[in-house]
C-alpha cells in the first residue's frame, strides 16, 4: 500500500513498495526508523549521555567495518577501546625512548 522513493546524491532513484520482500543477502542501503523509535531516542538524548540512539549508531557503523578490520572484536566500542589501548601503549614506549 505504501511506496518509498529514494533519490541518491548521484541522481540515481530507487522506488519500492514497502511490503515487497527484501533480499537478505543484498547490502542494506536504507534503514527505516519507526516514528516511535525516533521519538524515544529524542527523549533519551535529553536524559542520558548513553542512549539507544548511540547504541544503534555504533551498530550501524560497526556493520560497515570489514571482518579483517574488526580485529576479532564483537562491537565498535570494543574495537575503539582496543585500538586506543594499543596507541596509548605505543605512545608510552615512544615517550620512554625519548626520556633515555
Amino acid at each position: 500500500m505504501f511506496t518509498a522513493k529514494v533519490m541518491w546524491l548521484s541522481g540515481q532513484e530507487r522506488e519500492r513498495v514497502l511490503a515487497d520482500p527484501v533480499d537478505p543477502t543484498a547490502p542494506e542501503l536504507v534503514k527505516y526508523i519507526p516514528q516511535g523509535f525516533l521519538e524515544a531516542i529524542c527523549t533519551e538524548l535529553q536524559e542520558s549521555p548513553e542512549t539507544q540512539f548511540d547504541r544503534e549508531l555504533m551498530e550501524v557503523i560497526f556493520s560497515h567495518v570489514g571482518r579483517a578490520d574488526r580485529l576479532g572484536k564483537e562491537t565498535l566500542s570494543d574495537l575503539i577501546d582496543y585500538i586506543t589501548k594499543e596507541t596509548e601503549e605505543l605512545l608510552d614506549q615512544l615517550n620512554l625512548r625519548l626520556e633515555q
